[in-house]
């Protein structure tokens, strides 16, 4: 396993820029609040379903997650600026956390009527 060496600092720095604290990702993702931490300390390491579930709520590259390498920050295969989600307000916080509890079919339509409105006002 020495190949996910870092695997754990750049965990921390993902869920330090995300929405999300550690306990709700622990929550979220059905495991233990120790267990997380224990991924943090690289005690051991999570399960690729895990692995998988962890990208996606935190909106990460894999291959940056297990290795360091390429882009850190990704949504739809586009790369996004840490910093552009660092000024978050609590409301747009709690607004981003709750989307991330619907369903992907929901959150599909949320997509399409957001991005319905943000095409309304560009055009």
């Amino acid at each position: 396993m020495s190949s996910l060496k870092g695997l754990g600092k750049r965990l921390k720095e993902s869920v330090k820029h995300s929405s999300y604290t550690q306990k709700q990702l622990s929550e979220i993702l059905g495991i233990n609040q120790d267990t997380f931490s224990n991924y943090v300390k690289e005690v051991y390491y999570p399960k690729a379903d895990t692995l998988y579930d962890l990208v996606n709520l935190l909106d990460i590259s894999l291959d940056w997650l297990l290795s360091g390498e390429g882009t850190a920050r990704t949504r739809n295969g586009k790369h996004l600026v840490v910093s552009a989600f660092s000024d978050l307000n609590n409301y747009e916080q709690e607004l981003l956390y709750n989307y991330r509890l619907l369903s992907e079919r929901d959150q599909g339509r949320v997509d399409q009527y957001v991005f319905s409105l943000a095409d309304k006002q560009q055009g």
